[in-house]
Parts: structure tokens; C-alpha cells; sequence
């Protein structure tokens, strides 16, 4: 449903593992800790029934490019050549749809990371919740940790679970 892709906005700020020694190894994509989530909460106010929750990496802001530099968005981490973006844990997914969260978005390329069953378990647990995921944003940093009113606009696209579309923040 429609209304199930916009609320008010929780940037959680996790750019701190998409560059330096915390971004990992290569091929790999640094955990988002439910610690982590628990930390942002404690900072920013408890997330609630109907937030939006987005991860703030910067990681497609400043990979995202045409080819061949476009490579590390994607393909490098793929073929172990460069480290992952920022993902998940699978308490984080339970945690946010056990408080009435519907819909998590991220900067980087998927929710899932570079690791395939990772990425299968984010996907399954995130459906079996009925959670809403949206990917590849860009220009989050202007974003407030609370207080700001998102939105996504999808794309119908006739027989497919998901499409590109329009992300708004309102602040």
C-alpha cells in the first residue's frame, strides 16, 4: 500500500563503515549493529510505529559513477577487489518491524550486501514482516536525524516487486 512508503524520517548515521578501516574487507559489507540502531535512540529519541528508517552511509553519493570508476559501486565488492557498503543485521530487520516500522531505506546499493545469503535472509525476513525496502538514495546528509517527513514514489511497472521511483524529504 501507498501509505505504507512515507512517515516521518530516522536517519540513522552509519558513514563511518563505508570509509576507513571500519568499512571492512574486501568483499564483505560492514554490519549495522542493532547496538547501533539502539545507540541512534538514545541520541535522537526512540524509533515508533511508522517511522521511516534510513541509513545514511554516503556510500552511492560517492560511489556511484560512470563506468569504469563506476566498478566500486557494485562490481569491485562483488568480486572481492574492494570492501562492501554498509547492511543489516537480521535482529536490525526484526527489531524495526517488531516496532511498527514499514518501511527501511539505505544509501547503498541494496539492503542485502555483498554476501548472497545475507542478502537473501534481509530480503526474506524484511517480506515475511511485511516491511517495504528502498535502496540507492542519494543526497541523505541533508537530511535531520528526526524531523523530517519522507516519502517514495514508485514506478508501476507492470508484473515486477519493485521499480525506481521518486524519494522526497520534507523538513
Amino acid at each position: 500500500a501507498l501509505d505504507q512508503l512515507l512517515g516521518p524520517a530516522r536517519v540513522i548515521d552509519v558513514r563511518d563503515l563505508a570509509d576507513g578501516p571500519s568499512a571492512g574487507e574486501p568483499g564483505k559489507s560492514p554490519a549495522i549493529t542493532l547496538e547501533r540502531v539502539r545507540q541512534a535512540e538514545s541520541k535522537d529519541g526512540p524509533i515508533a510505529a511508522g517511522d521511516v528508517v534510513i541509513f545514511r552511509s554516503g556510500y552511492s553519493d560517492r560511489f556511484f559513477k560512470k563506468f569504469p570508476e563506476g566498478g566500486r559501486l557494485m562490481a569491485e565488492p562483488l568480486t572481492k577487489k574492494a570492501a562492501g557498503w554498509p547492511t543489516p543485521e537480521l535482529d536490525v530487520i526484526a527489531y524495526l518491524a517488531n516496532k511498527g516500522v514499514r518501511l527501511i531505506c539505505t544509501d547503498g546499493p541494496t539492503l542485502g550486501g555483498v554476501d548472497a545469503e545475507h542478502a537473501m535472509n534481509v530480503y526474506w525476513l524484511a517480506g515475511s514482516h511485511g516491511l517495504c525496502l528502498v535502496e540507492s538514495l542519494i543526497g541523505l546528509e541533508q537530511i535531520p536525524p528526526a524531523g523530517a517527513f519522507f516519502l517514495f514514489g514508485p514506478i508501476k511497472l507492470e508484473g515486477a516487486h519493485g521499480s525506481y521511483g521518486r524519494a522526497l524529504a520534507l523538513y
